[in-house]
């Protein structure tokens, strides 16, 4: 019984990131002139590059949902010729994400979408110099250093068991 009520929580929890991820493209998408303003502004990047930095994580964000309709994971063409890639389904507990300054809509994009559909929770942390392009305040694990700080260990000494 066991097994069959693990497999209906695991496939009740890839169909609600499918969901999470399909939704979240589909605002990128409609609010992508908003969103690149937004990029472009904290970022320094031409507003060309901030479109296409949006759309590019809106491709990301579908593409990851796309994936979670496979129960198992598989093997999937590569976008490099002759190679391929291996999806595994293996959650590994809770996922910290530190995104770069550089890139702050489509890093998360490319690292949220398989966290999620293996069944992880994540805390992202967005670089100390960015502010999330529409994201409330506080909805981050934390700003700059905070979240940092809190995944470091308290005690660094060697314990005696």
């Amino acid at each position: 019984m066991r097994p069959k009520r693990a497999l209906s929580c695991g496939v009740y929890f890839r169909a609600l990131a499918r969901a999470v991820l399909s939704k979240a493209a589909q605002i990128l998408r409609g609010d992508r002139d908003d969103v690149a303003r937004g990029i472009s502004l904290e970022n320094g990047k031409t507003l060309a590059e901030a479109n296409i930095e949006v759309e590019k994580s809106a491709d990301f964000l579908d593409f990851y949902a796309a994936t979670a309709r496979m129960p198992q994971g598989g093997i999937i063409a590569d976008g490099r010729p002759g190679t391929r890639a291996m999806i595994l389904v293996e959650p590994i507990g809770i996922v910290a994400m530190i995104t770069p300054w550089n890139d702050p809509m489509l890093t998360p994009a490319r690292k949220l979408g398989p966290a999620l559909i293996s069944g992880n929770a994540v805390i992202l942390k967005p670089a100390r110099e960015d502010a999330p392009c529409g994201v409330p305040p506080g909805t981050c694990a934390g700003g700059g250093r905070t979240a940092g700080r809190s995944a470091e260990p308290a005690d660094r000494r060697p314990r005696q068991l």
